[in-house]
């Protein structure tokens, strides 16, 4: 079996440093159909993102980031139970759940959202 290589791999590191550009786009895209919106984005721990130029060039352009381990604090030592199954890293239908409480509460606002530190050890125990 050959070992797993991450597309990203094959993509130049200069190319890799332009995404807060593509990030940016996409901000004034909907900043112009939908004035008055906030911006937000929720990174994924992925190798490429932790590249000091990546997270500056967010930071430079004002970009409000919330990065999954602050949402899912569990997720870097247990990334396989906040997937679809061992093959297929997507979300589960739980992960998303946990996801769409932390922005009803942190980026909307809702205090009716009080599953303060998702179950906190225990966050997919279910």
């Amino acid at each position: 079996m050959l070992p797993y290589r991450s597309h990203e791999s094959k993509v130049p590191k200069r190319q890799r440093v332009h995404r807060p550009a593509l990030v940016d786009a996409s901000r004034s895209q909907l900043t112009s159909r939908y004035p008055g919106i906030e911006f937000h984005v929720i990174l994924w721990n992925k190798l490429w993102k932790h590249n000091p130029e990546y997270w500056e060039g967010l930071e430079r352009r004002g970009i409000t980031v919330h990065p999954i381990s602050e949402i899912l604090p569990s997720y870097p030592e247990e990334k396989k139970k906040f997937g679809l199954n061992r093959h297929d890293g997507h979300p589960n239908p739980r992960t998303n759940e946990l996801i769409a409480r932390y922005v009803a509460r942190e980026i909307l606002g809702d205090r009716s959202v009080q599953e303060v530190a998702f179950e906190a050890a225990g966050q997919l125990a279910e």
